[in-house]
């Protein structure tokens, strides 16, 4: 499936390139050039591959598909129109592998539609962390990472549930809810690998104080992968400010939980490509942690993952705030 590009608007709905009754594939067409990724990590990390082949096939006009793996993540949680490849059909396809980063191909937008003689088959792969691909047509990934209306129901149950905690009723008072998101979890070992900060509880503090400053009756509606670290080390700003704590960040109800983050009016998030599409699926403003990336670091450096420059993960609407608490 690919859309087609209207030169005035861009956006326009999705084309079938043929009909499909089925919504896993066992059978490439042969003269059709085909498009996948391989990102053999998380909800986030998907999330950003299957934007880049949404978005790259719209640029040329070729079918993308995701991976059983990538749809194993996403379908359970989204409206996904991108169909899924049989895993047959996926492992034993003759993939030409285009490795990507943080710094987009001066082809993104012209791929080759042969190789060999025969229609091209490229399978992007590695951990691209850039919004650069695919923000041009925002609208229509936002469409794509939809929620199902399961997920939908339960995020309004939750901030419902956050709204009863600290007013005795709905109509006593207007809210204004605050997504935040704390990463730990594995990132606990890989600190000293990758080069590193966690972002401080006064980086936490210093962007609730922000929120606190702009808008009425805030509540912020936390979740993690580490629930008992920040109810534990998050109990000083509890004297302070309405926190509502959601179920931790797993992969089991990480989408849970991105449904709820989304929902919100705004949001912060320290680190993390789950982090950062909480932030980009949010209608409102986001404040993020500008510096937890060490300029030195393995991470930084990569041409892989940040290329040089934390502006290809941030985007430039999004308001900073050092691991430290101060505004970058």
């Amino acid at each position: 499936m690919f859309y087609l590009l209207d030169e005035q608007t861009k956006f326009v709905k999705p084309t079938l390139t043929f009909s499909r009754n089925e919504r896993c594939i066992t059978q490439l067409r042969l003269n059709t050039p085909v498009l996948t990724a391989e990102c053999p990590s998380r909800l986030g990390n998907q999330m950003f591959s299957y934007a880049i082949i949404f978005a790259v096939s719209n640029y040329n006009q070729r079918e993308a598909y995701m991976s059983p793996t990538m749809s194993s993540f996403l379908s359970k949680y989204f409206q996904v129109s991108v169909y899924t490849l049989d895993l047959d059909l996926y492992s034993s396809t003759p993939w030409t592998i285009q490795y990507i980063g943080a710094h987009v191909p001066a082809n993104i937008k012209n791929l080759p539609t042969q190789a060999n003689g025969t229609a091209s088959r490229i399978k992007f792969c590695c951990y691209p962390q850039t919004w650069k691909y695919f923000d041009e047509i925002r609208p229509l990934i936002l469409e794509e990472f939809q929620f199902h209306p399961k997920y939908v129901q339960r995020a309004q149950f939750q901030l419902s549930r956050a709204h009863e905690t600290f007013y005795a009723s709905k109509a006593e008072s207007k809210v204004t809810f605050i997504g935040v998101h704390v990463r730990r979890g594995d990132y606990v070992q890989q600190q000293k690998m990758y080069g590193f900060d966690f972002p401080t509880v006064d980086f936490y503090r210093s962007a609730m104080l922000y929120f606190s400053r702009k808008v009425s009756n805030p509540i912020f509606v936390l979740a993690s992968d580490d629930i008992s670290w920040c109810q534990s080390d998050f109990r000083p700003l509890e004297r302070q400010y309405s926190i509502y704590y959601i179920s931790g960040t797993s992969q089991e109800n990480g989408g849970a939980d991105l449904a709820v983050l989304s929902s919100c009016d705004h949001v912060i998030f320290g680190l993390g490509t789950f982090g950062f599409w909480a932030g980009y699926l949010n209608p409102g403003e986001v404040v993020y942690c500008s510096d937890c990336v060490k300029n030195d670091s393995a991470w930084m450096e990569d041409p892989m993952v940040f290329g040089g420059s934390y502006s290809n993960f941030a985007l430039p609407t999004w308001t900073g705030i050092t691991c430290n608490g101060f505004m970058s």
